[in-house]
């Protein structure tokens, strides 16, 4: 089951953008479009855009280095975990690298040399939730079209993608985009879309059969839990959506 808390309000977005967003997503982050590629884009003459407001409204999204013994990777999933407890309690937007660093219980010098702002480390916690979900979704759709399978498998891959904490995962992702950071996200999400492709795809059908169902599932599976978020955050308790979700799972196998 998970739970709204303090996390956010939502809306609806296109896509895969669907359901919570922060007070952030509302305001405009800069005078141009959201860059293609945030690590080393070229800013377009079109929008006005250059390399110093660049530097100024697309914070740095990448770690600056990751964790080589078992002491450091501890100190780095205590931040993580600090980080994702703040968002789940007070809200994406009512915390600082501070309050994480006093929560994991570390100094700011030790949380900095991991992590030059409050936006990588959201990119970091958005993209390892996102990772996880998509490994226990292999798993599952793994037993898609096995012998005997049908209706349970499909129950299994329904209870993976509802699994975890939606409302945070889509409180970060708002937060994400309202910087500008697409790009961290347009990768995770091609993943996602690879994978319940290449599912549709065992069916037997032409490419472009399993390209566009592959779309149209995840895209109506991630679009609903998001809305119902919003929405109707009880119906996630449901067994009922467990159900409807497998009957859009099982849509990925018809031939």
């Amino acid at each position: 089951m998970v739970t709204r808390d303090r996390i956010g309000a939502g809306t609806n977005d296109a896509g895969l953008d669907h359901g919570v967003r922060s007070k952030a997503a509302s305001r405009s982050v800069a005078t141009f479009a959201p860059p293609e590629n945030i690590d080393g884009v070229v800013p377009r003459a079109d929008r006005g855009g250059s390399w110093t407001e660049l530097a100024r409204v697309i914070p740095k999204l990448t770690p600056r280095k990751a964790p080589r013994q078992p002491r450091a990777r501890a100190t780095v999933d205590a931040i993580i975990e600090a980080a994702e407890q703040l968002t789940r309690n007070q809200g994406v937007e009512a915390w600082t690298t501070n309050h994480v660093a006093e929560r994991a219980g570390v100094s700011i010098g030790t949380l900095y040399q991991y992590f030059p702002n409050k936006e990588s480390l959201l990119t970091t916690l958005y993209v390892q939730r996102r990772a996880a979900r998509l490994d226990a979704l292999a798993t599952a759709m793994s037993e898609l079209g096995a012998r005997g399978a049908g209706r349970a498998a499909a129950r299994a891959v329904a209870r993976a993608w509802l699994d975890g904490d939606w409302p945070l995962e889509l409180a970060v992702r708002a937060q994400l985009i309202a910087i500008g950071a697409t790009r961290k996200l347009v990768d995770v999400d091609e993943q996602a879309l690879r994978l319940v492709r290449q599912v549709a795809a065992r069916g037997g059908v032409a490419e472009a059969v399993a390209a566009r169902r592959g779309f149209m599932v995840l895209h109506a599976i991630e679009g609903a839990i998001a809305t119902a978020v919003r929405d109707h955050p009880a119906w996630l308790a449901d067994e009922a959506l467990v159900d409807d979700v497998a009957a859009l799972v099982s849509a990925l196998r018809e031939t």
